[in-house]
């Protein structure tokens, strides 16, 4: 019986490897070695010349794809591979011509809703290829599908047919001399008898593993011939798959004489996120003596904040080699934006706020150095830029949820024309115009797949050009693989094929397939030099062995990673084929985790410990085996990562002296009842707010939120008692009133094409507004009659050694002729009661801490001082409330209170505007945050927070 061999765990695979290969005596120049993928050749080599004196001719080093690859080309010369994404189109004409119901389904639509269906079908035909799953086993289960295994319907459809689709599949692939990776293995299995390719030699397939039963048959036929020699690494009893291959091939398995690593560390670290993990690695590394390291990233979108904030601090040179997906970078969210706004693009031009806005506010365009200027000059930040920068704030500005255009506010959808016409005088109004051009009207007449992916690829040219962004850590990594990608969209068979006849629906399907497809692209770190720090993903470090392993992400759902089920085919149908399940591919994922960690020194396992995240099994495992081994609970401590913040600050940061202009500034400033109330709140949300005018970034988007529902109830509100002013208000003209309000809902809210959260809102307004108008005018004492609608009231005051100005506008003022009573009334939609009587007995109005702690706003008071101000009226003769359109409520400021107890509430609030505005004017007080509860919520929070 011949013999396979095997190193035994803990050992250096590819030294064990060159040892046994020296000792045949063969002549290396004239073998192959298969190793199962690419990266251990170039380890083999480097291992060869480094034990190696003078010259020499390598073996040929061969991944067992690339061995699959010369076996084809010996048998069919003529036949060229596929693309996936060409292979799931010919699946689709191949079935489209199928006249089954399920056919019917997929294909009616197009292949753009054909083509995420295909790609699971297509991987399912491919299994069926690489495990040379033969037609007859698959009759067998079309008669259990007749009968019904317990799927949809629609599955049962597809496995009832499925001999006929694979068979036309493949007569189409063969006339167009067409291979996929399955259909390869498939032909070279049948057409392989034993001669191997010229110069093959002698072949040594190395550290193989969970082989396809295409594999298996092809290797075993060159086994049995003595043609080549087997080599695993891993004692082959201990794991099922390697048992099964054994038997498979009828051998003995001998273990190779060889060192294995016997002293061995294993430390375990925990995190509370990916940024400790990261942290803790920093650390790691920098206490690591300079050898062979791996740092192992089961999941690859930690790589970009390893980069950033671990192995730039450490001082050795490194090496990338993982995968890393388009989807997780900013070119792809530019693209996808680009997209989006296609997709939802409605006729006429009309592109959706929030996508047109994710597009012109994205760095990569708002950064643009000088688009009609010199390309090549990519110095520091010109004027232009920041004018672009300007122009584009100023454009959300207009279209934001707060914008005081009312043709603009809450418009849903936005035209390149109505862009240029706010930029009319503008001086960047022409880059804009490029940018319109380039990233919107571009893709008008773009009816296929090419004429996408080439405004696409202009696109990102044009990026690439016009910023600085070539100078950025791996971005020319990312820009070639997703120019790569657009390439292969515009060579696949059906790029020039419009997906619908209907144009509009017909440019949406070709943008959402272009979209999902860029989704599945992944960017291949491939570095070629082998450094001594190596950023590897986990299936990358197959047959390499390291001195010291550091190993990310080690929780469940990571590693081992959650297989995907295909939705077309249950798990049941994977058994009776003998498909690998999920199952298996656990093992395969165990494995190579345990050689990994068996065959190096140091081991650093981490791993995010929180309520949602699991470590993962095989830390476990590890753990218990430390503890059968030593015979005690907790054999492994585990290094909690614990980053300690100091929330509190030993004093107020900032403290923001007054300086002379910024006295200047206060003392020239119109101050408004909304700004002292933000005074109150915090000085430095003043400071931020009233005189550096910082303003919260209003992303523009279709919702509707608190602040723009208030401006839009407020300018219904006040519309609606605008054409009411001097007239007596009272049950009589209620209903003209409520169909007047009615009607100015419809105006406001019911424009063409608002989303369905405005109709809803719109809905909901008319409702409350009805119920608010029903209790103002039936539940009133008497007539009214509205004064005014949001006027405005300017006033000088004395305080303390300053006369300041102050100015507010009043939503409505009424007059109440039975009592001879002005009434102020404030238009509140959120929150709740703002002057609650209890205040009188805590707080002191002389004191600004105080009346932090217990005002809640000034606003009506001041109103109130305005007003009776303004018109010389005593104030036993006015009066202020808030109404609460929320619940329909009121707040009366002096409710139950005779002439003499209004007088002294009065003068309560009066006393605090004047300790509020000393303090204010003060120029020995810094601007000093309150450092409250409060400032969680503060816009300007991380301003003061750092």
């Amino acid at each position: 019986m011949r013999e396979v061999f095997y190193t035994p765990p803990g050992a250096d695979f590819l030294q064990a490897l060159q040892q046994f290969l020296l000792n045949s005596g063969r002549d290396l120049a004239s073998s192959t070695i298969v190793f199962p993928g690419k990266r251990p050749s170039l380890y083999f080599k480097k291992q060869l010349s480094m034990n190696t004196t003078g010259a020499f001719y390598p073996p040929r080093l061969l991944s067992i794809e690339e061995f699959i690859d010369t076996i084809a080309a010996q048998y069919y010369p003529d036949f060229a591979d596929i693309e996936a994404i060409d292979a799931v189109w010919l699946l689709y004409r191949t079935m489209d011509t199928l006249s089954t119901p399920l056919a019917q389904r997929l294909c009616g639509k197009g292949f753009g809703d054909f083509f995420p269906w295909g790609l699971h079908l297509f991987d399912f035909m491919e299994n069926l290829d690489r495990e040379a799953i033969d037609n007859e086993q698959l009759k067998g289960l079309e008669k259990n599908a007749e009968l019904g295994f317990d799927v949809p319907e629609s599955t049962n459809a597809l496995l009832a047919h499925i001999v006929s689709l694979r068979e036309a599949f493949h007569r189409v692939l063969t006339e167009k001399r067409l291979m996929t990776r399955g259909f390869k293995h498939l032909c070279c299995l049948g057409a392989f008898d034993g001669t191997l390719p010229e110069g093959s030699g002698q072949v040594c397939f190395a550290g193989l593993f969970a082989l396809a039963a295409t594999e298996r048959q092809i290797i075993k036929t060159i086994w049995q011939n003595g043609s080549g020699q087997i080599i695993l690494e891993g004692n082959p009893w201990e794991w099922p798959i390697l048992t099964e291959f054994v038997h498979f091939l009828g051998a003995d398995a001998t273990p190779l004489p060889c060192p294995v690593q016997q002293a061995q560390r294993i430390t375990l670290h925990s995190a509370i996120d990916t940024h400790g993990e990261v942290i803790s690695t920093l650390k790691i590394l920098s206490d690591m003596p300079d050898s062979r390291t791996a740092v192992v990233l089961p999941s690859p979108e930690t790589l970009f904040p390893l980069l950033s904030f671990a192995v730039d601090g450490v001082d050795n040179p490194y090496n990338v080699s993982l995968g890393y997906p388009l989807s997780r970078t900013s070119v792809f969210d530019l693209l996808l934006h680009t997209l989006n706004a296609q997709i939802q693009k409605r006729p006429g031009e009309n592109i959706p706020v929030a996508e047109y806005f994710s597009v012109v506010s994205h760095p990569f365009v708002k950064n643009l150095i000088t688009p009609l200027g010199n390309s090549e000059d990519h110095g520091d930040e010109t004027d232009d830029t920041r004018t672009l920068r300007n122009a584009i704030s100023f454009l959300e500005q207009a279209f934001s949820k707060d914008s005081t255009e009312e043709n603009l506010a809450g418009r849903p959808f936005i035209t390149p024309a109505e862009v240029d016409n706010l930029l009319i005088n503008d001086p960047c109004r022409m880059q804009v115009q490029q940018i319109n051009n380039i990233f919107f009207k571009a893709f008008e007449n773009a009816v296929t797949i090419h004429d996408i992916s080439e405004c696409l690829g202009d696109l990102l040219e044009f990026v690439l050009h016009h910023t600085t962004v070539r100078a950025f850590v791996l971005s020319q990594e990312i820009f070639r693989a997703a120019l790569e990608a657009l390439e292969r969209l515009k060579g696949m068979m059906s790029s020039g094929q419009p997906f619908h006849r209907e144009p509009e629906e017909n440019h949406r399907a070709i943008c959402t397939f272009v979209a999902a497809y860029l989704e599945t692209v992944k960017i291949p770190f491939e570095t070629k030099p082998i450094e001594n720090l190596e950023i590897i993903g986990f299936l990358e470090t197959r047959n390499i062995t390291f001195q010291n392993v550091v190993i990310l992400d080690l929780n469940e759902g990571v590693l081992p990673r959650s297989r995907m089920v295909n939705p077309l085919v249950p798990l049941g149908i994977y058994d009776i084929l003998q498909i690998p399940s999920p199952a298996y591919h656990e093992e395969i994922f165990r494995y190579y985790f345990y050689r990994l960690v068996r065959s190096a020194r140091n081991v650093h396992l981490l791993y995010i410990d929180s309520d949602e995240k699991v470590r993962s099994r095989y830390i476990e495992r590890i753990i218990w085996e430390e503890e059968k081994r030593s015979g005690r609970m907790n054999a492994i401590q585990v290094k909690r990562r614990i980053n300690r913040i100091n929330v509190r600050t030993s004093s107020h940061t900032p403290s923001i002296p007054k300086t002379p202009s910024i006295m200047a500034h206060l003392l020239e400033t119109t101050f408004s009842p909304s700004a002292l109330d933000d005074y109150i709140v915090c000085p430095v949300l003043f400071y931020y707010r009233r005189v550096l005018y910082f303003r919260d970034e209003r992303i523009t988007e279709e919702g509707l939120d608190a602040s723009k529902r208030g401006i839009l109830i407020h300018r219904i509100l006040s519309r609606t008692f605008g054409n009411y002013v001097g007239r007596a208000i009272d049950s009589s003209v209620f209903n003209e009133l409520l169909a007047d309000m009615e009607t100015i809902v419809e105006e406001v809210l019911g424009k063409p094409g608002l989303s369905g959260e405005y109709y809803l809102f719109k809905t909901l307004t008319t409702y409350k507004l009805a119920s608010f108008l029903k209790r103002t005018i039936h539940e009133a004492r008497g007539p009214f009659i509205v004064q005014s609608v949001e006027k405005t009231f300017k006033h000088a005051i004395k305080t303390g050694e300053h006369t300041i100005r102050m100015q507010g506008i009043i939503d409505r003022i009424d007059y109440l002729p039975e009592t001879d009573q002005h009434l102020i009334i404030d238009y509140k939609t959120g929150g709740g009661k703002q002057y609650p009587r209890s205040i009188l007995k805590r707080c002191s109005f002389e004191n600004a801490s105080d009346i932090h702690n217990y005002v809640r706003s000034l606003q009506l008071p001041l109103y109130l001082r305005l007003f009776t101000e303004n018109v010389n009226l005593p104030l036993s003769k006015a009066g202020a409330k808030l109404m609460l359109l929320r619940s329909n409520d009121e707040e009366d400021l002096f409710a139950g209170l005779d002439c003499e107890k209004r007088e002294d509430l009065f003068s309560l609030y009066m006393k605090g505007f004047d300790t509020l505005m000393g303090d204010l004017l003060n120029s020995d007080l810094p601007f000093v945050p309150f450092d409250t509860d409060a400032c969680s919520s503060c816009l300007f929070n991380d301003l003061c927070h750092v």
